[in-house]
C-alpha cells in the first residue's frame, strides 16, 4: 500500500481558533480511518494547506479478487462531485461565447418538451429547472441507475417523456441529475465536441489532473481502477456504475487530482479573465430567497467559516471534496464502498479540523413545553407538492414520528431529529427543514399542512389493479398478499408492500417514495401517483 506523508508544518497545524501539534493531527486521522481495515475495501485522503499537499494517504483494497491494494494512484470515481467540471465547462464555453447562461434549454435540445415556460441554461446549472430526475422514474418502472447500462441518449429519451415539470423554473431547489445530463448533451452540441474531449483539452490538462477521466464507456480498460464495493450480510459484493451516463457523475479521478482541481480554480487560473467569481455566484429564487447552489458547488458557511463544497456517491463509490478560503484549507476524499456512507469518516476529520459545533440542543431561555401541550403537535402532516405523508405521536411523554423516531425539542415551536428540523406554526403548517450531511447549510425546506387524521379505507381491494404511465413508459400492478397488505409489482419478482400514511396515500419504504391514488366524482380509482424526491407526481392510469 502507497503511503506517505508531506509534512511542510513539522511542529503546529494551526487551523480555526485553535491549535494543535501536526503530529496529533496525524495521529487522529489515523484513529478515525482504522475503520478502512487492510484487507476490506477502502479509501483515498488528501489534505492540502496554503496550496501544498500535505496530507495524502490511502487505506484498504482497490480489487478483492485480485488483492491489489488501494495506493494514492488509485482511480476512483467522484460520483456528483462530477458535476463542477461540467459547470465549470458550460461557464468556459459562455466565456468563448458559443452559448449564454440565458438561453433556452431547448435551442440546443429542441426534443425537449414545451412546457408553457423557458427553462434556461442557468437553471440546469442551479438545479432550479423543475426537470424530473431520470434516474428516479427509472427506479419506478423497476429498472433503477446500474441495472441497465444508460447513456445520455436514455437519460434524454425518459426526461422528454414528461408532461409535467416538478415545479415552475426558477421557484424551488430541486436536486435532479437530468439538469447535468442536458448540460453535457448542449457541451457536446455547442462545442462541437463531447464533455470527455472539452475538459481533457480546457481542465485536465491546464489544471495537470493527469489521472482524471470520464466514464463515458463503462466497459473501456481503466488502469488501476479501484472496484466499488457494498456490503451485505455475506459479505462484501461488487457494485459497480455499469452504465455511461456521465455529467452529473462519471468523473474517474483521485483525491490529489480532486486537490490539484480546487487550487487550480481557486486561485483563479480557470478561464481568461478567471471565472471565479461565475463559479461561486450564489442564485436568486423566483422569491427572492438566495439559493447556495452555484456551478456544481455547495457555497455556504460552517462555523462562521465560508465552505465550498460537494459529495456525492454513485453505486459503491463515494466522495466528498471541500474547501475552506478562509484557511487556505482542501479536503478530498473518494472511497470505493459504501460501508461507511458517504460522510461518516471525513465529516469526523473535517470537524476535528475546524472545531465544529453541533447544532445546540434546547436553551435554557427557550420556553419548555410541557407533555400536555405535544396533543397541539400529533397527527398526519401532508406535503401536497408531493403527496408524502407522515405522522407525530406521543410515546412515553415524547414526541416520535410514526417509525419511532424521537424528536428533541431546541426551541418552543421546534424540534430535531438528527440533523432535520421540525417548525411548528400555530400548530397546523409544519416546516421541515433538511440540513445535508456535512452541516454546512439545509438542502431544501418542506412544507406539511395538517390533515384529517389517519388512513380510512372501507375495502382495500378498490386499488388493486394494473396501471400505465406513459411518462414511465411503464406498467405496474397493484395487488394484495395473504396478509391483506398492498402490494406494488413492478416486475417479476420485484415486489414493495405500501405503508399507510393518510387516506389513499402510501409510502414505498423501499424506494423511499410516495403513492396515493386518485379518485373519480364517482369515488372510484382512476390514477396514482408516485413522488420520489427528484420527480414528484409521476401518473399511473389505472388501465384495468
Amino acid at each position: 500500500m502507497k503511503k506517505y506523508f508531506l509534512i511542510i508544518y513539522l511542529t503546529t497545524f494551526s487551523i480555526a481558533l485553535y491549535a494543535q501539534t501536526w503530529q496529533d493531527t496525524i495521529i487522529k486521522i489515523e484513529k478515525i480511518f482504522s475503520r478502512y481495515k487492510t484487507e476490506n475495501p477502502g479509501c483515498q485522503l488528501s489534505i492540502s494547506r496554503n496550496g501544498k499537499i500535505i496530507f495524502s494517504q490511502a487505506w484498504g483494497m482497490a480489487d478483492l479478487e485480485r488483492n491489489a491494494p488501494l495506493t494514492t494512484n488509485s482511480i476512483i470515481e467522484a460520483a456528483s462531485v462530477s458535476k463542477q467540471f461540467t459547470a465549470a465547462a458550460i461557464l468556459l464555453l459562455e466565456q468563448q461565447r458559443k452559448l449564454s447562461l440565458n438561453d433556452d434549454v431547448r435551442k440546443y435540445i429542441p426534443e425537449l418538451p414545451d412546457y408553457g415556460t423557458i427553462i434556461r441554461i442557468k437553471n440546469l446549472i442551479h438545479h432550479t429547472s423543475g426537470l424530473r430526475d431520470w434516474g428516479d422514474i427509472a427506479e419506478m418502472t423497476g429498472w433503477p441507475r446500474t441495472t441497465k447500462s444508460y447513456s445520455n441518449a436514455d437519460a434524454l429519451y425518459i426526461i422528454c417523456q414528461q408532461n409535467k415539470l416538478n415545479n415552475l423554473p426558477g421557484d424551488e431547489v430541486i436536486y435532479s441529475n437530468s439538469n447535468y445530463n442536458l448540460l453535457a448533451i448542449i457541451i457536446e452540441r455547442a462545442s462541437g465536441m463531447s464533455l470527455a474531449d472539452y475538459t481533457a483539452k480546457y481542465i485536465f490538462e491546464p489544471a495537470e489532473m493527469k489521472n482524471s477521466q470520464w466514464r463515458d464507456n463503462y466497459k473501456r480498460i481503466v488502469a488501476n481502477r479501484a472496484l466499488a464495493y457494498i456490503k451485505t450480510e455475506k459479505g462484501y459484493e461488487t457494485e459497480m456504475p455499469n452504465e455511461n451516463i456521465y455529467g452529473n457523475t462519471g468523473l474517474l479521478t483521485t483525491s490529489e487530482d480532486l486537490i490539484k482541481w480546487n487550487e487550480f480554480y481557486l486561485n483563479g487560473r480557470f478561464g481568461t479573465p478567471s471565472l471565479l467569481a461565475n463559479q461561486l455566484a450564489p442564485d436568486t429564487l423566483n422569491n427572492g430567497e438566495i439559493n447556495h447552489y452555484a456551478a456544481g458547488l455547495y457555497v455556504q458557511e460552517k462555523n462562521g467559516l465560508q465552505c465550498i463544497y460537494h459529495n456525492g456517491s454513485t453505486a459503491g463509490y463515494r466522495c466528498y471534496l471541500a474547501n475552506y478560503p478562509q484557511l487556505k484549507l482542501s479536503i478530498a476524499f473518494l472511497s470505493n464502498t459504501s460501508q461507511f456512507g458517504s460522510s461518516a469518516a471525513v465529516k469526523e476529520l473535517e470537524n476535528y479540523l475546524i472545531n465544529y459545533k453541533e447544532y445546540p440542543i434546547l436553551k435554557n431561555e427557550s420556553k419548555q413545553i410541557t407533555t400536555g401541550e405535544y396533543n397541539n403537535f400529533t397527527g398526519w402532516y401532508k406535503n401536497e407538492k408531493t403527496g408524502h405523508g407522515f405522522c407525530i405521536l406521543i410515546k412515553n411523554e415524547e414526541l416520535i414520528l410514526f417509525d419511532n423516531t424521537s424528536l428533541t425539542q431546541t426551541k418552543e415551536n421546534e424540534f430535531i431529529s438528527g440533523n432535520i428540523i421540525f417548525s411548528f406554526k400555530d400548530y397546523y403548517l409544519l416546516k421541515v427543514i433538511m440540513p445535508n450531511s456535512f452541516g454546512a447549510g439545509t438542502i431544501d425546506t418542506f412544507k406539511y399542512d395538517k390533515i384529517i387524521a389517519k388512513q380510512i379505507v372501507r375495502n382495500i381491494g378498490e386499488y388493486v389493479g394494473e396501471y400505465f404511465s406513459k411518462e414511465a413508459q411503464a406498467s405496474c400492478s397493484i395487488i394484495l398478499n395473504d396478509n391483506n397488505k398492498l402490494i406494488l409489482v413492478q416486475r417479476p419478482g420485484q415486489l414493495l408492500e405500501l405503508t399507510p400514511t393518510y387516506t389513499d396515500g402510501y409510502y414505498i419504504e423501499s424506494l423511499e417514495d410516495n403513492l396515493y391514488f386518485k379518485r373519480d366524482l364517482n369515488n372510484k380509482i382512476i390514477k396514482m401517483y408516485i413522488s420520489g424526491d427528484g420527480a414528484r407526481n409521476v401518473e399511473f392510469i389505472r388501465i384495468k
